[in-house]
Protein backbone atom coordinates (compact mmCIF):
# COMPACT_ATOMS: atom_id res chain seq x y z
CA UNK A 1 0.00 0.00 0.00
CA UNK A 2 1.23 3.50 -1.21
CA UNK A 3 1.50 6.35 1.18
CA UNK A 4 -1.09 8.15 -1.12
CA UNK A 5 -3.68 5.01 -0.74
CA UNK A 6 -2.96 5.23 2.62
CA UNK A 7 -3.92 8.80 3.20
CA UNK A 8 -6.89 8.55 1.10
CA UNK A 9 -8.72 5.56 3.27
CA UNK A 10 -7.90 7.80 6.46
CA UNK A 11 -10.22 7.94 8.54
CA UNK A 12 -12.00 10.60 10.52
CA UNK A 13 -10.75 10.85 13.91
CA UNK A 14 -13.06 9.70 16.47
CA UNK A 15 -11.64 11.08 19.83
CA UNK A 16 -9.64 14.84 19.48
CA UNK A 17 -7.65 16.93 22.30
CA UNK A 18 -9.22 20.32 22.95
CA UNK A 19 -6.95 22.04 20.91
CA UNK A 20 -7.65 20.30 18.05
CA UNK A 21 -11.03 20.56 18.54
CA UNK A 22 -10.28 24.37 18.79
CA UNK A 23 -8.31 24.77 15.78
CA UNK A 24 -10.95 22.39 13.59
CA UNK A 25 -14.36 23.84 14.81
CA UNK A 26 -13.46 27.26 16.87
CA UNK A 27 -14.99 26.22 20.01
CA UNK A 28 -13.14 27.83 22.68
CA UNK A 29 -11.72 25.22 25.29
CA UNK A 30 -13.91 26.46 28.28
CA UNK A 31 -17.17 25.44 26.36
CA UNK A 32 -15.69 22.05 25.39
CA UNK A 33 -15.54 21.62 29.14
CA UNK A 34 -18.79 22.80 29.91
CA UNK A 35 -20.42 20.90 27.50
CA UNK A 36 -18.78 17.74 29.15
CA UNK A 37 -19.83 18.58 32.41
CA UNK A 38 -22.97 18.80 31.45
CA UNK A 39 -23.07 16.03 29.68
CA UNK A 40 -23.15 16.41 26.01
CA UNK A 41 -20.19 15.00 25.20
CA UNK A 42 -17.84 11.99 26.07
CA UNK A 43 -14.66 12.32 27.53
CA UNK A 44 -11.69 10.03 28.07
CA UNK A 45 -8.50 11.07 30.10
CA UNK A 46 -5.29 8.84 28.83
CA UNK A 47 -2.61 8.90 31.73
CA UNK A 48 0.53 6.45 31.89
CA UNK A 49 0.42 4.33 34.60
CA UNK A 50 1.44 5.88 37.63
CA UNK A 51 1.45 9.46 36.44
CA UNK A 52 -1.25 12.24 37.68
CA UNK A 53 -1.54 14.20 34.40
CA UNK A 54 -2.42 13.22 31.22
CA UNK A 55 -4.45 14.10 28.18
CA UNK A 56 -7.94 14.58 27.65
CA UNK A 57 -9.59 13.98 24.36
CA UNK A 58 -13.58 14.28 24.00
CA UNK A 59 -16.03 12.45 21.09
CA UNK A 60 -15.49 14.22 17.71
CA UNK A 61 -18.84 13.13 16.85
CA UNK A 62 -20.71 13.71 19.76
CA UNK A 63 -19.74 17.56 19.57
CA UNK A 64 -20.49 17.27 15.61
CA UNK A 65 -23.96 16.38 16.71
CA UNK A 66 -24.14 19.06 18.92
CA UNK A 67 -23.05 21.49 16.08
CA UNK A 68 -26.06 20.40 13.76
CA UNK A 69 -28.82 20.11 16.44
CA UNK A 70 -27.85 24.04 17.04
CA UNK A 71 -28.21 25.15 13.93
CA UNK A 72 -31.55 26.93 13.47
CA UNK A 73 -33.49 25.93 9.93
CA UNK A 74 -34.17 28.76 7.56
CA UNK A 75 -37.01 30.30 7.95
CA UNK A 76 -39.99 30.37 5.10
CA UNK A 77 -40.68 33.26 4.53
CA UNK A 78 -43.51 34.47 1.71
CA UNK A 79 -42.68 37.41 -0.77
CA UNK A 80 -43.51 40.69 0.35
CA UNK A 81 -46.92 41.86 -1.09
CA UNK A 82 -47.68 45.62 -2.61
CA UNK A 83 -49.82 47.83 -0.01
CA UNK A 84 -53.15 48.26 -1.33
CA UNK A 85 -53.22 52.18 -0.60
CA UNK A 86 -49.76 51.86 -2.61
CA UNK A 87 -50.88 49.72 -5.71
CA UNK A 88 -53.93 52.08 -5.29
CA UNK A 89 -51.68 55.31 -5.48
CA UNK A 90 -49.13 53.93 -8.31
CA UNK A 91 -52.65 53.21 -10.20
CA UNK A 92 -54.42 56.20 -10.27
CA UNK A 93 -50.84 58.51 -11.37
CA UNK A 94 -50.49 56.47 -14.12
CA UNK A 95 -54.06 56.61 -15.59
Amino acid sequence: MSKRDMYENWAEPVWASAKQIRGRYGITVPQIRRYAEEGLVRTALITRHGMKKGIRLFHVEDLEHLIEISIEEPRVTTPKQADPVDGEQQGKGAA
